[in-house]
């Protein structure tokens, strides 16, 4: 074997032997990190509060008397909890939930004047069974949804007249529990993997009721209650 040849062969062995003691000494190179989107599903609890606007319309008519119409809304506090499960497909959330509240507002009018008819409408507490569905939008920890189903209400509406005319002295429903529904939706924002925070709009119609009594043999005096509420609120949530 020639010299050329053989310093060729010990060049080529040298640096086989080197290759992997370079390649330790090498960097590695830099992986982009994965990112993992926070996941909404699983089941949740949370508390509550904010504003509530009780609306309450008292249509009155009795023959021959045209029927006369007046409105009140007054503002009150609405608080409670609720519970609910999310499932998650991609960026689409859906569940269900339900909440019960207890609220303060409370509607008190004199349409026609000092020493006059009394007219009250009370907000006692509002129950709600709903489905939700939304997205998740930006790195997946914030979800838009949407919200409605069933409305239960606890309401007590009265007109209260001056004593010594043909209509008693109080006229209503007393204290009842309406049968509506509600509508509305919101903002939550996963502030880690087990806390939330929600804002949240809800409109509630919790129907009519319409109450008769007789006030001479010839006519009989009616009066009919409606109520609706709308709710802004905020939420903490805890989910497993």
């Amino acid at each position: 074997m020639s010299r050329t040849r053989a310093g060729l062969l010990a060049a080529v062995s040298s640096l086989a032997l080197m290759s992997p003691v370079v390649a330790a000494d090498m960097p590695l190179k830099a992986r982009p990190p994965v990112v993992v989107a926070p996941s909404w599903a699983g089941a949740y609890i949370g508390a509550s509060v904010g504003a509530v606007w009780h609306e309450v319309d008292y249509d009155f008519y009795s023959f021959p008397v045209p029927g006369i119409t007046a409105h009140g809304t007054k503002a009150g506090i609405i608080g409670g909890g609720h519970i609910g499960y999310n499932w998650q497909s991609n960026n689409l959330v859906y569940g269900v939930e339900a909440d019960i509240s207890g609220s303060s507002a409370k509607v008190t009018r004199q349409p026609f004047g000092p020493n006059t008819e009394i007219e009250t409408s009370r907000l006692h507490w509002l129950a709600t069974f709903r489905v939700r569905a939304g997205v998740t939008v930006g790195s997946g920890n914030t979800l838009l949804f949407a919200t409605g189903g069933l409305a239960l209400g606890g309401v007590e509406n009265s007109r209260l007249y001056p004593p010594g005319g043909v209509i008693p002295a109080e006229v209503g429903e007393g204290k009842a529990t309406r049968v509506g529904w509600v509508a509305g939706g919101g903002i939550e924002h996963m502030l880690s993997r087990n806390w939330i925070v929600r804002a949240e709009a809800l409109y509630v119609d919790l129907g009519d009721k319409t109450t008769a009594v007789p006030t001479t043999p010839a006519g009989t005096y009616r009066t009919r209650f409606t109520n609706t509420d709308v709710i802004a609120r905020g939420a903490v949530l805890f989910k497993w």
